[in-house]
């Protein structure tokens, strides 16, 4: 519905409190009764549509900071400053890791199958990558850390 929205609306996501509105009414019109669970979890977290998607001011400061170019002396914080510039960078395309988790929603066994399968363990593809020991070291050898 999103993208409906958008192509009515010259590529823009709604960003005044009226256009929120008018979203989570378009939203409300698809439902066929009043009791679909579904449609009333999509309205209240429909917040998550209007969510600015770019990286704040503050972790792009961070990010350029001499701290982000991680050294044999940097501190975990440093690295892991490093890595994330990285992955903004490359797999991220200019925009932050994705949630690790899949929403919870009513939905049917099958759904809960996939839920379970994508969330165990549920963490952040960044968290993913700085927990594993062989994407650490070949970071650290990439930028000539050991």
């Amino acid at each position: 519905m999103a993208d409906e929205w958008t192509q009515s609306h010259s590529g823009n996501l709604p960003l005044t409190r009226e256009e929120k509105k008018e979203f989570k009414d378009l939203v409300k019109s698809k439902m066929i009764s009043m009791d679909e669970d579904n449609y009333k979890e999509a309205i209240e977290a429909a917040f998550k549509v209007f969510a600015p998607r770019e990286i704040s001011s503050e972790i792009q400061q961070i990010s350029n900071d001499a701290c982000a170019e991680a050294s044999s002396n940097s501190s975990d914080f440093g690295v892991m400053v490093a890595a994330l510039k990285e992955f903004v960078s490359n797999e991220g395309g200019g925009e932050a890791p994705l949630e690790g988790s899949i929403p919870d929603m009513t939905s049917s066994t099958e759904y809960r199958m996939v839920e379970e399968e994508f969330s165990n363990p549920s963490v952040t593809e960044i968290q993913k990558c700085l927990a594993d020991e062989d994407y650490r070291c070949e970071h650290k050898q990439k930028h000539h850390l050991v």
